[in-house]
């Protein structure tokens, strides 16, 4: 069986971007009050999990589905904000995987 090849995003650091995105973020500031931009986004993004998206997929599904209703997320977003610094990776390996400055033991 050969081996298969798919672009899985991730960032570099692996932790996936789990985050509402703010009107102010997506619109032209002409066209929206500082105040209902605050209210009216609507959009959220939930990418960036490279090879984990399975694996991850249920606990991101329930931390989206807590920020979608306005509920508290069980756990501090925080790592997981689109204002965080970020760049993006190609999924990488084993041997790549790192947190901030700390390198994972990946078994």
């Amino acid at each position: 069986m050969g081996k298969g090849r798919a672009i899985r995003p991730a960032t570099d650091s692996v932790i996936p971007i789990i985050s509402k995105v703010e009107a102010k973020d997506i619109s032209d500031n002409r066209c929206i009050s500082e105040e209902a931009g605050r209210e009216l986004s609507g959009a959220f993004v939930s990418w960036g999990h490279g090879a984990y998206g399975l694996t991850l997929g249920m606990g991101t599904g329930k931390l989206m589905s807590q920020l979608v209703i306005g509920k508290k997320p069980d756990i501090d977003m925080a790592i997981f904000d689109i204002s965080r610094d970020y760049s993006i990776a190609a999924s990488p390996g084993p041997e790549q995987k790192r947190l901030g400055n700390e390198e994972l033991s990946v078994q």
